[in-house]
């Protein structure tokens, strides 16, 4: 929904604040409503089959086809209360222990596509975010 209704951007980039902003103006649906496909729609517009969709899959149909699919009228909706800027292990580490997960900007690059498990590590010189992710927590594996 967030990509359809052009809400902080398109898969080609876009800002994570206007998407706090729409948010806490709209509010979210679950991702069941709208399942992310990694792909920019053919139109972007904020209709109502985009913001929460039921489909049927009839056989040899992918899901995300819009073969059998119809607007939900009514579905939950998740809003933010207040969000902001946060730099620093240790801030990030307090924003998340007080209220939960937060998102971080990325470069993410091959060797992030190819990544499969454990304790994720890259250094660049000159990191370009291109990618948002969320940051549930933070711990120890084998000592790192």
């Amino acid at each position: 929904m967030i990509i359809n209704c052009a809400a902080g951007g398109s898969c080609n980039g876009g800002m994570s604040a206007e998407v706090y902003m729409f948010a806490k103006n709209n509010g979210i649906p679950e991702e069941s409503c709208q399942n992310y496909l990694a792909k920019n729609p053919e139109l972007f517009e904020c209709s109502a089959i985009q913001k929460c969709a039921d489909c049927t899959h009839p056989k040899g149909q992918q899901p995300g086809d819009k073969g059998n699919c119809w607007a939900t009228p009514r579905y939950p909706v998740w809003k933010v209360s207040e969000h902001g800027l946060v730099q620093g292990a240790d801030r990030m580490k307090a924003e998340i222990f007080a209220r939960g997960p937060i998102s971080c900007a990325i470069d993410a690059t091959k060797k992030l596509e190819a990544y499969t498990g454990g304790i994720y590590s890259e250094a660049k010189l000159l990191p370009i975010p291109n990618h948002e992710v969320s940051v549930l927590g933070w711990g120890k594996e084998n000592g790192v």
